[in-house]
């Protein structure tokens, strides 16, 4: 393969994904914007595919390695243009466009180099950022993940899921009562309750991708559901309620990026 199609194709993909506001990720938008994506990694690999089919596996395998070497140098240096505030956030931004949007468009492409490329990108983040691991997954199983059922519970059925626990379990059911009774009847609870709709869904879904995300559960559960189920089973459903809220506003300034905050 000549150097300038190599060199072409590395441009191409920097240019998608570095220095961009990545796609909303919401079950309105998702099916486009993935479907968007599909078509700029066809674009991409359907060339070098061609001439990857002459090289044989051994040069597909080695442009694959180049090819998410140069985009994750682009995207390095993209973060230390950041502030200490920025970089966290920025990063976490790449980590979901990579698990919910690259990874699964990569996977609809028919080129044998483009799943190549896509596994040996996870592993090459994997390496260089451990603790933000993300793993790929299918189109179908994120749009089957917008409609679970639990996501009408959002963030306290997900954790109790983990735990184990069934829909009925008495934690469950001590938490919608809760919200169906004092948090309804609070002046600001019909605004509280319709935020965390919004906001929750893709908070549980990007804790989903974490590569961490059994011990996010776990801390979710022993520093603030477990303690919040106390305080209702004691009365104490005005404290439940600020303590849930400081749940709720860690998560989205962890997961969530700002414009998509309450």
């Amino acid at each position: 393969m000549s150097s300038d199609a190599r060199r072409e194709a590395e441009q191409a993909l920097t240019g998608l994904m570095v220095g961009r506001e990545f796609p909303q990720f919401s079950k309105q938008t998702y099916a486009s914007a993935l479907q968007a994506c599909t078509e700029e990694m066809r674009g991409i690999f359907g060339p070098l595919a061609a001439s990857c089919a002459e090289d044989g596996a051994d040069d597909a395998r080695a442009l694959a390695e180049e090819l998410a070497d140069a985009l994750l140098r682009a995207i390095r240096a993209d973060l230390g243009t950041c502030s200490r505030v920025d970089r966290p956030l920025r990063q976490d931004a790449y980590r979901m466009f990579l698990a919910t949007f690259l990874s699964p468009a990569l996977a609809q492409v028919e080129y044998p180099l483009a799943q190549t490329f896509c596994e040996a990108l996870r592993l090459k983040w994997q390496a260089l950022w451990p603790k933000q691991a993300y793993q790929s997954a299918t189109a179908g199983a994120i749009s089957a993940g917008f409609d679970k059922k639990w996501y009408r519970c959002y963030i306290t059925q997900a954790t109790c899921e983990y735990l184990g626990k069934s829909d009925d379990c008495a934690e469950l059911t001590a938490f919608r009562a809760f919200r169906d009774g004092y948090l309804k009847r609070c002046r600001d609870g019909e605004r509280l309750i319709a935020e965390y709709y919004r906001t929750a869904p893709t908070i549980v879904q990007r804790i989903s991708f974490h590569a961490d995300r059994d011990r996010i559960y776990e801390e979710l559960w022993l520093n603030y559901l477990a303690p919040c189920f106390d305080d209702l089973r004691d009365g104490r459903e005005a404290v439940c309620k600020a303590r849930y809220c400081r749940m709720v506003r860690t998560l989205e300034k962890r997961f969530l990026p700002r414009g998509f905050r309450t």
